[in-house]
């Protein structure tokens, strides 16, 4: 009995050993998972950001260009709308003009008309 009972605690103790040795092999395989895991999540997070400042840049050039293209055709319209002031300018100035002559008509010949309507009046020794 005695024998069995110097194995039961021999098998306790070696189990022991192995629960030791396992936990800290198990230990030792988390931290290496653990260093693997940060190290990975350091390169993934580094590309990202590679990734991140590339689109960034791209997005600033395109919108360079976009403004660039914007500022043409503003420069563009600008010179139309400059062109069509100076056409409407000249016809005004013209619209004006006859205007001024055709007034002069109309003046000239209610003149002519009062001097017809005087003389008449006068004739009639009003």
């Amino acid at each position: 009995m005695e024998d069995l009972s110097r194995q039961v605690s021999e098998l306790g103790e070696e189990m022991r050993t192995g629960f030791k040795e396992l936990r800290s092999e198990l230990k030792s395989e988390i931290r290496s998972v653990r260093s693997e895991l940060k190290s990975e999540i350091r390169s993934v997070r580094s590309e990202l950001k590679s990734e991140i400042e590339g689109v960034r840049s791209e997005l600033k050039s395109e919108i360079e260009g976009v403004r660039s293209e914007l500022k043409s055709e503003i420069g563009d319209v600008r010179s139309e709308v400059g062109g069509l002031q100076s056409e409407m300018t000249v016809e005004f100035r013209a619209m004006r003009a006859e205007m001024a002559a055709l007034n002069r008509t109309v003046l000239a010949g209610m003149l002519g008309g009062f001097s017809s309507i005087i003389a008449a009046l006068i004739a009639f020794g009003l």
